[in-house]
């Protein structure tokens, strides 16, 4: 098992809570199509967000695959260069617009449960989100360019400030 971890401070907005979701399902198609499908050397790569306000406005990017152990280095080289190219270049259009519909259709579907609503609420009453933004969520989805996405990955995925950890097989007796 491989795991990246990048983290860091940020400011607690919607643009950039936004930008950093959509950062990660990109990542996370960009590893599919890469790690996996180019390269066959995972089976299902993970990227995970987590952002919290308190009692530090945090958030941290952790892509997590399992590999041969000799493939580890390689493969986290791949990852790395996936990671440039979206902060060179920014996204692909083509995916751009997989995240944006991608973000839409789930929205759609949660603002239909009694949980989204709950952590909305709690959200709100936690970290004093304002909850008057919800209707104006695909506004704000397709409001992102590719160049917003390219500055959010020079500021969030920092290659001069991460943790790699490779959890090996244990030797034979």
């Amino acid at each position: 098992m491989v795991g990246i971890v990048m983290s860091g401070k940020f400011d607690w907005n919607d643009k950039n809570r936004m930008e950093l979701r959509m950062l990660k399902e990109i990542l996370s198609i960009k590893l599919l199509e890469v790690i996996r499908e180019k390269m066959s050397g995972v089976y299902s790569p993970q990227v995970q967000l987590m952002m919290d306000k308190y009692p530090r406005s945090e958030y941290s990017i952790m892509t997590i695959f399992g590999c041969s152990p000799k493939n580890t280095g390689k493969l986290t080289k791949a990852v790395f260069k996936e990671m440039n190219k979206i902060q060179k270049k920014g996204p692909t259009l083509v995916d751009l617009n997989k995240v944006k519909e991608l973000l839409i259709r789930e929205h759609e579907t949660d603002v239909n449960t009694n949980n989204y609503w709950l952590e909305k609420i709690e959200s709100s009453y936690f970290n004093g989100d304002d909850l008057t933004t919800i209707p104006d969520f695909n506004e704000r989805v397709n409001a992102i360019t590719i160049s917003d996405l390219q500055l959010a990955a020079q500021n969030f995925m920092k290659r001069d400030h991460y943790v790699r950890t490779v959890l090996l097989p244990e030797k034979k007796k």
